[in-house]
């Protein structure tokens, strides 16, 4: 626990000290941006290979990458991982050394591209990463590698969206599903944010998500046949508490986010689909990992409503205080309790310990 308890010292201490020694600048925030996200990426890429449930099995084909050709790689892997990722473990097998070199490599290309989001949109970087590390998506960089890369990809796809140009937005989806295929749900995210909605209709269309969550079921078994038979299994789960909390803050977005800004109108709507995908959550672990791909815009939407449109200096910093103190215990939580899940977050063992 010390190692995570360091983390969140680290990310405090130095934003403290770069808003003490001068005015918040484009560059320095940047700069702050990337050495917090930084500090992440090694926490995540230097642990030990035990961490994470579904590590063995990816730890096996890049050691096969090693001795195997691609097309031996290929037959082999092909029932369990995507085309893309197979090229990507055949690179990581031909150039990288070890095992530790290669899930540094998955860390950084499931985290800087988060990162680099962030810094382009601009936003506070310590909320925005302590809303990242308290959300179920930080947890998952520990086992479930293949969906990590995608998520940061489906992020940096939004440029597309805003800038209306929905064949790079395809192709980027496209490209992204080489990694994961379930990447191919984020293509709803171009028409979903170009609706828009005001305070009164969001209101309206709230209750959606509790007529769904009590129709799951029924729903699930109507849907899931679409996405073929590895999606037709129900797993009952107790997922609630993941729900209430996005609902929770989707009715925040509702009463204090911008309507003028198409941003933040778009973002509000993608994070409604979180909130609809995770009514699903609690019969199918499928859902539960879909959502994440729409609930990470709160890293940008929340402080964004914060910081732009909360207009009293104590209000602000008074949610600014609840939300990052709130999601840090929250992202504690979730690493303590890996001992009894599948990220397998804690204890927390660098790569170079002797694990018995």
């Amino acid at each position: 626990m010390t190692v995570y308890i360091m983390l969140y010292f680290f990310i405090f201490v130095v934003t403290f000290i770069v808003k003490l020694t001068g005015r918040t600048t484009d560059k320095r925030r940047n700069k702050l941006c990337f050495a917090i996200f930084g500090a992440i990426l090694l926490v995540i890429g230097l642990r030990h290979s035990s961490m994470g449930n579904d590590l063995p099995g990816y730890i096996e084909t890049f050691n096969l990458s090693k001795i195997f050709s691609f097309k031996q790689l290929y037959l082999f892997c092909e029932k369990y991982y995507e085309f893309g990722f197979i090229v990507f473990i055949k690179l990581c097998g031909t150039i990288l050394p070890n095992e530790t070199w290669y899930l540094l490599a998955c860390a950084a290309f499931s985290i800087i591209p988060v990162a680099v989001f962030v810094a382009k949109k601009k936003v506070d970087p310590l909320l925005a990463a302590l809303i990242y590390t308290g959300l179920p998506s930080f947890a998952m960089l520990y086992s479930a590698l293949r969906q990590s890369i995608a998520f940061g990809l489906c992020l940096l796809s939004l440029k597309f969206v805003e800038e209306k140009k929905p064949v790079k937005f395809v192709l980027m989806i496209a490209f992204t599903a080489l990694f994961h295929r379930s990447a191919l749900i984020f293509m709803v995210c171009y028409p979903a944010y170009w609706v828009y909605l005001n305070r009164k209709n969001r209101l309206y269309l709230f209750p959606v998500v509790i007529i769904v969550y009590i129709l799951r079921k029924a729903l699930f078994s109507l849907v899931a046949p679409f996405f073929g038979t590895s999606y037709l299994d129900m797993y009952e789960s107790n997922s609630f508490g993941i729900l209430f909390f996005l609902c929770a803050l989707y009715l925040f977005e509702i009463f204090f986010m911008d309507y003028r800004s198409k941003e933040q109108n778009g973002y509000a709507n993608i994070l409604y689909l979180a909130c609809i995908c995770q009514t699903f959550a609690s019969v199918s672990t499928v859902a539960m990992r879909i959502t994440e791909y729409f609930a990470l815009i709160l890293i940008i939407l929340l402080p964004r409503t914060i910081t732009s449109q909360i207009r009293s200096s104590k209000n602000k910093l008074i949610f600014y205080i609840v939300f990052s103190f709130g999601f840090t215990l929250i992202g504690l939580m979730f690493l303590y309790g890996g001992r009894n899940n599948w990220s397998m977050s804690y204890p927390y063992h660098w790569f170079w310990e002797k694990i018995t």
